[in-house]
């Protein structure tokens, strides 16, 4: 094997990592579920920031 293919001189390598010797096709791409969630957690956040922002106004004011 050659020393520019081992896994080893790849960046962000892990000891231990048995996923560095997988083909890039083969490592688990994200589910797409994840990425719905994580859009609707960014919109809960928001909204309950925009609330308590709200509620801080009206309460001060």
């Amino acid at each position: 094997m050659s020393n520019a293919c081992d896994p080893r001189n790849r960046p962000g390598f892990v000891e231990g990592d048995l996923t560095a010797y997988l083909p890039d096709k083969l490592v688990a791409q994200p589910v797409p579920v994840d990425d719905l969630r994580t859009v609707l957690l960014a919109a809960f956040s928001t909204a309950m920031i925009v609330a308590v922002v709200f509620a801080i106004l009206m309460l001060t004011g």
